[in-house]
């Protein structure tokens, strides 16, 4: 590899790297509107989720000392920002609509977002051409395990 292909290279990733820091951003701003300047009813999400979070701060255990309508998975995915901001209501409040504003684009929209995310992930880890060749045998390993064509 020469040293126009490298520099090519690393201006990529850092091109891909930028956009979705920016993306992200959006989302995260966006979050943040909607949750410092929450209208809803009370008996909506964020009570919900609060109250499993401030479940989980007590030392009480998802599935075994309280259920979670949406899956026991939601309240652990927010309940590291959730004390990082605080551990109160408005914690609760930001991190639900900061995680959600951020990761709502990357599951719903799948297939759009992969034209952006599948380039990203490509330039990050498999341009190195170590990591290319043995995802490749892993790849080959499962296929001959499996007998897929």
């Amino acid at each position: 590899m020469n040293d126009a292909t490298l520099n090519s290279s690393r201006r990529a990733t850092a091109a891909w790297a930028a956009l979705f820091v920016i993306l992200c951003l959006f989302g995260l701003i966006a979050g943040l509107e909607t949750a410092l300047h929450f209208v809803g009813p009370a008996i909506d999400g964020p009570f919900q989720l609060y109250n499993s979070l401030r479940r989980i701060f007590v030392g009480q255990r998802g599935g075994a000392d309280f259920q979670f309508f949406h899956g026991i998975g939601i309240p652990y995915l927010h309940y590291i920002p959730f004390r990082l901001l605080g551990g109160n209501f408005i914690a609760s409040e930001l991190t639900r609509e900061s995680v959600s504003s951020v990761l709502y684009p990357i599951t719903d929209k799948a297939p759009q977002i992969n034209l952006i995310v599948q380039p990203t992930i490509e330039t990050l880890l498999l341009g190195n051409d170590d990591i290319r060749s043995t995802l490749k045998d892993m790849n080959n390993q499962v296929n001959n395990t499996l007998e897929i064509p």
